[in-house]
């Protein structure tokens, strides 16, 4: 029974083990790939008038927008921008 045991703790150990070190490949690839296409593409988008967006006066005013565009750069460390607002 005790070699049993054994053997069954080192499978156990050395399974665990093989899906840490797998799953990590996969953490550091991916980073490493997001970090390769990010500098290949470093276009450096220009932030848009708020002014803009309220044409037609059914999207929100300038104070709204103001926040809106405020919240966006606080939450994305200055790399969102707003494209499109449309009500839903």
């Amino acid at each position: 029974m005790s070699e049993n045991f054994e053997t069954a703790t080192m499978l156990l150990l050395v399974g665990m083990l093989t899906v840490f070190f797998i799953l990590a490949l996969v953490v550091l690839t991916g980073h490493f790939l997001i970090m390769v296409v990010n500098r290949l593409s470093a276009e450096n988008p220009s932030k848009p008038d708020y002014k803009s967006f309220n044409k037609d006066k059914s999207g929100p005013n300038a104070a709204q927008m103001a926040a809106l565009i405020a919240a966006i750069d606080t939450a994305t460390g200055g790399e969102g921008n707003i494209e499109k607002i449309e009500k839903i």
